[in-house]
């Protein structure tokens, strides 16, 4: 109920119906037009606040029907807002999530990757260890030749150095 719709009751007046009797002294024309301008007075005044009374229901009919619609489009957008609430922590949610795999997988990228570098680098260092080794066997094998080559030159030499005093002790013999 408005305000104003209490204010116009208020202006109202009560209207009490008073109950017709049956007197001789009714029978003046003047009082029976009287008595019938009262009862149509009345029968206008009640219909009046019927008439209000309907309109007032309507218009708190069409109030309260307001706002039912009102009410339900704030639950709407507070489902709305909710539902896009939960959007974006969905979202919010799902991203952390990826920005975590991606994480993950950076690291068994990055672990693979040290993991191919240390391959790399002890096939090289074994590589190196082979070519070392070759060089090793070859100067030991040149050290050894040089070696055999300067025992075989001494051989060489001694056995020059023989001849060659078979051959001054045959001269001497032979001067002798």
């Amino acid at each position: 109920v408005t305000q104003e719709q209490e204010e116009g009751r208020e202006e109202e007046p009560e209207v009490v119906e008073e109950e017709e009797t049956d007197d001789d002294d009714d029978d003046d024309p003047e009082i029976q037009k009287i008595k019938e301008n009262e009862r149509k007075r009345r029968e206008w005044m009640k219909k009046q606040r019927e008439l209000k009374e309907k309109t007032q229901k309507s218009q708190q009919q069409i109030d309260l029907e307001k706002l039912k619609e009102r009410i339900e489009k704030l639950k709407q957008k507070e489902l709305k807002s909710m539902k896009r609430q939960d959007d974006i922590s969905r979202a919010k949610q799902e991203k952390y999530v990826q920005d975590l795999e991606i994480k993950e997988l950076q690291k068994k990228n990055a672990d693979q990757q040290k993991r191919q570098e240390m391959r790399k680098r002890i096939k090289a260092e074994e590589k190196q260890a082979d070519r070392d080794r070759k060089v090793l066997k070859e100067m030991t094998k040149n050290r050894k030749s040089a070696r055999d080559k300067e025992e075989l030159e001494k051989k060489q030499r001694e056995e020059d150095v023989v001849c060659l005093n078979i051959y001054l002790l045959n001269f001497n013999l032979l001067l002798n």
